[in-house]
C-alpha cells in the first residue's frame, strides 16, 4: 500500500540536487533530515497541518507565452506538494510517453507509402483552462488520495482564487501536470476509440493524430468533445491529406508538419517500399539553439571568463550525461545521454547544423552596437585570436552531430555552464 504521510522519510525519498542546492540544506543525509524536521517544526509553531499557501507566489511571466508562472518558496509546503503530486502518479497510474519514444512512432508511421491524413491539434491555455474545483471533486469522489492531501488541494484552490482570480491550473508548480493528466485522460480515451484513428499521442497540450481518411470529420468531433471540458484549440491546428504514392502520383511534392521539436517534410517519393521524410529541428528549436548562443556571448561582460565561454560553445554543439534527477537514485546517473545528436537523433537533413556553426562566424565578425554586439567586440578586444580558437572541430554543431561528440562533464560544472540560459530561452 502506499504511504501517502507527509513524513521526514517521504520527503528524503523524492528530494533532487537542484532542491538541496535551492534550499540550502546541507551536503548529507542527516544535514537533509535536519533540515527538513525544522521546516515541520516552523509549521507545527503556526499551529497548522500544513504551511500557508501565501508561499504559493507568481512570480513572472513565462517567456513568449505571457502567462503567470508560480512558485513555492516553502520548503515544507514545496514537499508537501511534491509528495502529492508523487501520489496522485501512482495512485492514478500516470505513465506520460516520453517525447523520443513518440517522434520515434511518428517517423515510422509516417514513412508508409499509403494514403493517410494527419491531424495536429495544440490546446489553447492548457492548464489555465482546467477548472481546479472540478477536478478536486472528482478525485474526493474516486476516494484514492488521503484526507490531509485533498485539504491541501483545496487551500491552494482558495488562494489562487482569492489573491489571483485563478481557477485554473497553476502554471509552474510539481502537481499541475498530475492534475491535468487526471483531467484529460478521459479525452484521450474517447478519441482513440473513435473510428478510422488508428495513431494517437499527447504530449501535455500537444495531440498527433493519424486517421485512415475523414480527418475533418473527426477534428470535428475532437473540438467537439473538447469543448465539454471547456478546453479549446489555438492556431497552431493542422489537417493534412497525403495521397498513396503510385505512378499517378505527383513526385517531388511535400507536405510539411512539425511535432516535439522535429519538422517532417512528407514528401511523396519512395526509397525502396518506404516514403522519404526528410527531418529536421523545428524552426523554434533552432531558435532556442541560437538564443543560448548570444546569451552565451552576452554573459561573458560578467564574468570576463572566456575557458567558460568555449565551454559553452562546446556543450551546445555537443553532447553530454544526464544525471539522475533525485538524491537517492542512482537510475540513469550519467548514462542517458543528451545534446546536439542525442536530442534530435531522428534528424536526417543535417545542413541545418552547418547552418549554426555559420551563424557563430557571423556573430564573431559582427560590427553591430546592441548588447550581442558589445559584448562580442569586448571578447574580440580582449581576446583577439578568438576567431581562430573557435574554428576548431570541438566547437562545430554539424561535427558534433554527425560524430556524436561526446563531453564526459560533471554535473556542478554543468549547472554552472546552464546558469545563463536558465529562465531565458
Amino acid at each position: 500500500m502506499l504511504d501517502q504521510t507527509f513524513s521526514t522519510k517521504n520527503f528524503i525519498r523524492l528530494l533532487s540536487k537542484h532542491e538541496i542546492i535551492k534550499f540550502q540544506l546541507g551536503r548529507n543525509k542527516q544535514d537533509y533530515e535536519l533540515a527538513i524536521n525544522l521546516a515541520i517544526e516552523n509549521t507545527k509553531l503556526s499551529k497548522s497541518s500544513y504551511p500557508s499557501m501565501t508561499y504559493i507566489q507568481s512570480g513572472f511571466f513565462t517567456k513568449n507565452t505571457n502567462k503567470l508562472l508560480f512558485s513555492c518558496s516553502d520548503l515544507h509546503l514545496h514537499l508537501i506538494l511534491k509528495k502529492i503530486s508523487h501520489n496522485l502518479k501512482r495512485l492514478y497510474k500516470i505513465t506520460p510517453q516520453s517525447r523520443g519514444d513518440i517522434s520515434q512512432q511518428i517517423f515510422k508511421l509516417l514513412e508508409s507509402s499509403s494514403n493517410y491524413e494527419l491531424i495536429k491539434i495544440d490546446i489553447s491555455s492548457f492548464y489555465e483552462s482546467i477548472p481546479l474545483n472540478k477536478l478536486i471533486r472528482k478525485i474526493q469522489e474516486d476516494r484514492l488520495l488521503a484526507k490531509d492531501s485533498i485539504e491541501v488541494l483545496l487551500a491552494l484552490q482558495t488562494e489562487l482564487e482569492s489573491k489571483y482570480k485563478i481557477e485554473g491550473l497553476p502554471r509552474g508548480l510539481s502537481i499541475s501536470p498530475y492534475l491535468s493528466e487526471i483531467y484529460i485522460r478521459q479525452l484521450d480515451f474517447k478519441i482513440k476509440m473513435m473510428p478510422k484513428v488508428y495513431y494517437f499521442a499527447r504530449y501535455v497540450d500537444d495531440i498527433f493524430i493519424i486517421v485512415s481518411s475523414g480527418a475533418k470529420d473527426t477534428y470535428n468531433a475532437i473540438l467537439d468533445e473538447l469543448a465539454k471540458i471547456g478546453l479549446n484549440t489555438n492556431r497552431k491546428s493542422q489537417i493534412l491529406s497525403i495521397p498513396a504514392i503510385s505512378k499517378k502520383t505527383q513526385k517531388n511534392k511535400r507536405y510539411t508538419t512539425t511535432y516535439l521539436g522535429y519538422q517532417y517534410d512528407i514528401t511523396t517519393n519512395c526509397f525502396g517500399e518506404k516514403r522519404v521524410i526528410n527531418v529536421q529541428p523545428s524552426i523554434a528549436k533552432i531558435k532556442k539553439i541560437k538564443s543560448k548562443i548570444m546569451h552565451t556571448f552576452l554573459d561573458y561582460p560578467f564574468n570576463k571568463n572566456k575557458h567558460l565561454l568555449l565551454k559553452r560553445l562546446q556543450i551546445l554543439s555537443g553532447n553530454y550525461p544526464i544525471y539522475s534527477p533525485t538524491v537517492n537514485s542512482s537510475i540513469h546517473d550519467g548514462k542517458l545521454k543528451a545534446g546536439i545528436f542525442y536530442s534530435n537523433p531522428l534528424v536526417n537533413q543535417i545542413g541545418v547544423f552547418k547552418e549554426l556553426d555559420i551563424f557563430v562566424k557571423k556573430l564573431l565578425y559582427t560590427q553591430k552596437n546592441n548588447y550581442v554586439g558589445r559584448s562580442i567586440k569586448m571578447l574580440r578586444t580582449e581576446h583577439n585570436h578568438i576567431h581562430t580558437e573557435l574554428e576548431d572541430i570541438k566547437y562545430s554543431f554539424y561535427d558534433g552531430f554527425k560524430s556524436k561528440r561526446f563531453h564526459n562533464i560533471d554535473q556542478s560544472v554543468m549547472t554552472t555552464i546552464k546558469s545563463c540560459w536558465k529562465g531565458k530561452v
